[in-house]
Formats: structure tokens, C-alpha cells, sequence
């Protein structure tokens, strides 16, 4: 039974790290300039994983500073943001 628990918990936290997602921005999108977008992190599947867990399978197993940036600034979807610039980095909500 815990077995259970605890692996649909993992494959539920895989699905947010694809979707670039924390818990909390699965039940409340977070809300930007033009308003709340709850796939604004969202950079495709490749790319999240690769903010999150590092650019190599190495760095997901041994993570010694694999994240892109200095964890306040992010970088956003500009497709779905469409006031916002490609390179502009939106930190906070």
C-alpha cells in the first residue's frame, strides 16, 4: 500500500517537472501582467526537465548546482505571455 502512495506521488511530480509546474501552480496558476497563465513556465517537456534536473543524466544524479539561473528569475513561455519580451525573466508573482 505505501508502495502505491508513494509511486503516484512520484509519477504525478514527473508530470509537473514536464509541465514545469510546483504543486501549488497546479491548483492556482500563477499570475503575470496580463493575468493568470497556468502554463507560463512552460517550456516543453525537453527543456523543463533539463531547467530542473540539469542538462545530463549525470547532473540528475548527482546534483551539485545543475538549475539554469540563481533560483528568483525564471524564464517564460513568451508564446503564451504575449506582452512579454523572449529574453526578459519574470521572478515573482
Amino acid at each position: 500500500m505505501f508502495a502505491i502512495s508513494v509511486s503516484s506521488l512520484f509519477f504525478y511530480h514527473l508530470y509537473l517537472s514536464g509541465k514545469n509546474r510546483t504543486t501549488l501552480e497546479s491548483f492556482r496558476a500563477p499570475i503575470f501582467s496580463d493575468g493568470p497563465q497556468k502554463d507560463g513556465f512552460n517550456l516543453g517537456y525537453k527543456q523543463n526537465f533539463q531547467e530542473i534536473f540539469g542538462k545530463t543524466l549525470l547532473a540528475a544524479i548527482i546534483p551539485i548546482w545543475t538549475t539554469r539561473g540563481d533560483g528568483v528569475h525564471y524564464q517564460v513561455n513568451s508564446l503564451l505571455l504575449g506582452g512579454l519580451q523572449q529574453q526578459q525573466q519574470f521572478g515573482g508573482v
